[in-house]
């Protein structure tokens, strides 16, 4: 049995969804960002870094979007949730790394400008460049959707929920999409994905809940 440890409308949404794509069978296990779970000695057991996302796989701990999405689709090679030929793969492993060391830092000057600044004077003008970033990176991926009808083309990957988390901070931030045809009609597909849809349901999120409604932390 996985057990998989979590926060709503995080980075761990990605995650989550690839394992009800998988078809695993696991235990979510949510983490309380908004009682300070993941800094308490319970958490910081199974992860130092008080960071979600975590999967436990037997005696193995996985943290990290990229590496957790790496280990579930080597666990469950018949989902198919990554290109089985080597260019493919460099490709997915190279939109998975822009997401997770560009799109999401970028992100975060919105939603935790304290982790760049250590004086809130300066925290709105850390946001005011993460709407322009962040605009900008909507953009950057909305021409990657061109061709479609997924990031990586024909075959949905985890590279699709992983993208589809930063299109829900988006729109929970206030970010315009409706520039974005192409993101518009992707986040329609992911959305009729029975395991999409479960996810985003349960933690409540963004893309299916009007800004500012939505519960939970944005990591």
């Amino acid at each position: 049995m996985l057990t998989f440890y979590y926060a709503p409308n995080s980075c761990s949404t990605a995650a989550h969804i690839v394992l009800e794509e998988a078809g695993a069978e696991y235990e979510p296990v949510k983490v309380d960002f908004t009682a300070a779970e993941q800094h308490g000695p319970a958490f910081r057991a199974i992860n130092p870094r008080g960071k979600v996302p975590v999967l436990r796989d037997g005696e193995r701990t996985v943290t990290e979007n990229v590496a957790i999405q790496f280990h579930l689709t080597e666990r469950f090679p018949e989902a198919r949730l990554r290109p089985s030929d080597p260019a493919g793969q460099v490709r997915w492993l190279s939109t998975l790394c822009w997401l997770a060391s560009t799109v999401q830092p970028d992100a975060r000057h919105i939603t935790r400008p304290e982790n760049y600044s250590d004086d809130p004077a300066t925290h709105p003008a850390l946001v005011a460049k993460g709407h322009k970033t962040l605009t900008r990176l909507m953009g950057e991926l909305d021409a990657m959707l061109a061709p479609g009808p997924w990031i990586l083309g024909d075959d949905y990957s985890t590279a699709d929920p992983y993208a589809l988390v930063f299109t829900g901070v988006a729109k929970k931030v206030g970010i315009d999409l409706s520039p974005f045809a192409n993101i518009a009609a992707w986040t329609d597909r992911c959305i009729a994905r029975p395991a999409v849809r479960k996810i985003l349901a349960m933690e409540c999120n963004a893309l299916l809940n009007p800004p500012g409604i939505a519960p939970g932390t944005a990591d």
